[in-house]
């Protein structure tokens, strides 16, 4: 399953947006980035898509149908086309939910709201239910210390348990490592399925995943345990933020997919790549969090060629992030209030964005920014401008201004004026 296009009316601080997906030579898996400057909507487009996939009860689980409304109006609209809802099927699938406020508060907020679908959607709900692939993951990526009611919904029936770290900051990917250690008990069991399973994640892992010679090398009853340089071992509890959420991420991911296309064959080798060859949606909330910026580079490249059947949509801050998509695969959702269009950036921009180098890319339209340097090097520089212009003009310049001059040239250009 794919989504083909989405559609949202009235949500959150969206008026309209409407996004095609698919890509120019007509299919749909690959990198696609939201790009945009906190508070654009790159957090509620991802939960409005997520609650498209659900549909109105599984994702009220997640969040209140109030949560989507955009402030003092009557009706907003999430809307999906997916292609191949099920492994049989071929065409477009519309889906829709359509909310109405039902109760306000003194000030006007709403409080609470009800949801409302043609009963001929019902259907394709439970088909993707049932035979389809889609989780979304939020920043936070932890894998300890959630809390009661966050472990409750992690524990609920249904597909609704995929996106809890999108939509509650208290749930974790604690299941992740604990899947890990029941493919483990039962490996030890004899149960050969199990040992095979735990043999293919584990090779996926420490197939150029990980950073700085780290690799997993045991998984017991303590958790996931990793060998670094010099031989030492730790746990993963013992690492970095970055390499636990990346981490999780992948695992809860192979965990899922395996619970919805089973564990043979979950992993296969096509020439020298180990890659998982079953396509869904996954859905990544600044996907860069807590990643040095080597790893923000390679995370897009090795998770689509790795999951090369899987439509990928992430947010992100970084432009190393950008230079993973694919062709007509670039978003930018426009700053607040400033009268702009959110757009799907030209494949001919996007192409000579992606072969960019990060501040080339940040001051390009899909970030926007005007430079890339601190405030005080734009002032200096200014001043280097200006008092080089003097000089070349033989006007008159006192001995601190050209001491000056000749201390900016040594600072940016390590040379005399």
């Amino acid at each position: 399953m794919y989504i083909h296009a989405l559609s949202l009316t009235n949500v959150r601080g969206f008026t309209a947006l409407e996004f095609p997906l698919q890509r120019p030579d007509g299919s749909y898996a690959g990198w696609n980035v939201f790009a945009g400057v906190n508070g654009s909507g790159k957090t509620t487009l991802l939960r409005a898509v997520a609650r498209g996939l659900l549909g109105m009860t599984r994702g009220s689980e997640l969040q209140r149908h109030s949560d989507l409304l955009r402030k003092g109006v009557d009706s907003a609209k999430v809307a999906l086309e997916l292609e191949g809802v099920s492994p049989s099927e071929v065409g477009i699938k519309r889906v829709a939910i359509d909310i109405q406020p039902k109760a306000n508060d003194s000030d006007g907020n709403v409080v609470s709201a009800r949801a409302s679908s043609p009963v001929e959607f019902l259907p394709v709900w439970r088909r993707l239910e049932s035979s389809a692939f889609y989780a979304g993951y939020g920043p936070f990526r932890r894998i300890s210390a959630s809390t009661s009611e966050a472990a409750t919904l992690m524990a609920a029936p249904g597909p609704a348990p995929r996106f809890a770290t999108l939509f509650r900051e208290d749930a974790t990917l604690a299941d992740s490592t604990e899947w890990l250690k029941s493919l483990k008990f039962k490996a030890l069991e004899g149960d050969k399925n199990a040992e095979a399973l735990l043999g293919q994640v584990t090779d996926l892992l420490n197939d150029d995943f990980l950073q700085q010679g780290f690799r997993v090398v045991k998984v017991s009853s303590e958790g996931v345990q990793l060998s670094g340089p010099g031989g030492v071992e730790l746990s993963l509890h013992d690492m970095s933020d970055g390499y636990r959420s990346a981490l999780a991420l992948l695992i809860d991911l192979l965990r899922h997919m395996s619970n919805t296309y089973g564990a043979l064959g979950l992993v296969t080798r096509r020439g020298e790549r180990l890659v998982v060859p079953h396509p869904g949606v996954v859905l990544i909330d600044e996907v860069d969090a807590h990643l040095h910026p080597s790893w923000q580079r390679r995370i897009g490249f090795w998770l689509k060629e790795r999951f090369p059947a899987v439509q990928f949509l992430v947010t992100s801050h970084s432009p190393l992030v950008v230079q993973a998509t694919d062709p007509g695969g670039l978003y930018r959702l426009p700053d607040p209030d400033s009268g702009f269009d959110a757009l799907r950036v030209p494949e001919a921009e996007r192409a000579r964005i992606v072969r960019q180098t990060a501040s080339e890319i940040l001051t390009s339209d899909a970030f926007g920014l005007e430079h890339t340097r601190s405030d005080e090097a734009v002032s200096e520089q200014a001043e280097y401008a200006s008092l080089r212009a003097r000089d070349r003009q033989r006007a008159p310049m006192s001995e601190a201004q050209r001491a000056r001059l000749e201390e900016l040239a040594a600072l940016y250009f390590g040379a005399d004026p």
